[in-house]
């Protein structure tokens, strides 16, 4: 099944060796916070997952790293630094949603902010996979890395924060990371205990915390580089698959493969989700986190897309259990499903 899966933008499988160290850590009996051997145990595990996840992004000090439930509670830390908060017209909606306060675009080009306050651009955009360059000129520089971490080398430079979930990249649910450049400077997140070198009170997620720390160890391992030339690949096999139905991408020149946005004119995006995922294939219409929306994506408004291409837009997003077949048959799918439906 998961080789027809494409929606790994959203959330992706559990590698085996993340579902096997999640579990023995959940049968071990010991808070990490404790002083006895059981909770010493468990500690020295999630010490480690923090060594492997500040190397995985190049962090300089271990200690930069704190453990969240996720990308969303961690870009939502932002809320508690006592200065103006601008963001991109890209932004996840846990960013987005925080301020009023929008930077102006061109296209894909975000133009730079005012000198003062907090400046927030994602790295990868999660509905299209745009790679967007942060103009760096706030006080504190913040950037979401969700859609990067496991698939190209990350650059902290000029970054005061950023933050990513663990299960984009074959961790598990449930757990993400805030870096910090300096987390001295930065205001507790939670009250009520000394957990995270007291930035984030509360008992830690340990197994999820390991299954992360092995994802990472997996991740730095990889050949990115090997692994994105594959997925490129995959992309174009399911773009030239389309052409007969004349599609219409939703892209930029500095461009993620592992996401592809198409509008396929004269076919609603959730009806063509349907279509595939009866004949076993997973699509999205839009980022997971807007599913059942019924406002029109805020990021293809931005580019000032016609409201019908919007609506007509679906999201491809690859990940290591694709393969030749599977995105030929994709597409071969939906070009299947297009004509049958816009047959006169």
């Amino acid at each position: 099944m998961h080789q027809n899966y494409f929606d790994h933008a959203a959330t992706t499988p559990a590698l085996p060796e993340v579902r096997e160290a999640v579990c023995h850590a959940m049968a071990e009996v010991g808070n990490p916070h404790s002083i006895h051997q059981s909770g010493r145990s468990m500690r020295d595990k999630v010490e480690w997952s923090r060594q492997e996840v500040a190397q995985v992004i190049g962090a300089d000090d271990p200690q930069q790293i704190i453990f969240t439930s996720g990308a969303t509670e961690a870009n939502n830390s932002l809320l508690h630094l006592p200065q103006e908060l601008w963001v991109s017209p890209f932004e996840h909606s846990s960013i987005r949603e925080l301020s009023s306060k929008v930077l102006s675009n061109k296209g894909w080009e975000i133009e730079a902010g005012p000198m003062q306050g907090t400046v927030s651009v994602m790295a990868v955009n999660n509905e299209t996979g745009a790679i967007l360059t942060h103009p760096l000129s706030g006080n504190h520089n913040h950037s979401d890395l969700t859609q990067l971490v496991g698939k190209k080398q990350v650059t902290l430079q000029g970054l005061q924060s950023a933050s990513f979930s663990g299960h984009k990249f074959g961790g598990p649910m449930g757990v993400g990371v805030l870096y910090l450049e300096d987390p001295s400077s930065f205001p507790a997140l939670q009250r009520g205990g000394e957990q995270e070198f007291g930035l984030r009170a509360g008992t830690l997620n340990g197994p999820g915390i390991v299954g992360l720390g092995v994802a990472a160890a997996i991740v730095r391992q990889k050949n990115l580089d090997q692994e994105e030339e594959r997925v490129r690949e995959l992309r174009q096999i399911v773009k030239e698959t389309l052409l007969p139905v004349g599609p219409h991408y939703n892209e930029s020149e500095n461009q993620s493969p592992w996401i592809l946005s198409i509008a396929i004119p004269g076919v609603l995006a959730e009806t063509l989700v349907i279509e595939a995922d009866v004949r076993g294939y997973a699509i999205s219409s839009g980022a997971a986190c807007s599913s059942g929306s019924t406002e029109p994506s805020h990021v293809l408004m931005a580019l000032g897309l016609p409201l019908d291409l919007i609506r007509s837009t679906i999201r491809i997003s690859f990940g290591p259990s694709n393969t030749k077949e599977s995105a030929s048959g994709l597409a071969q799918c939906l070009v299947d499903s297009t004509k049958r439906l816009t047959k006169p």
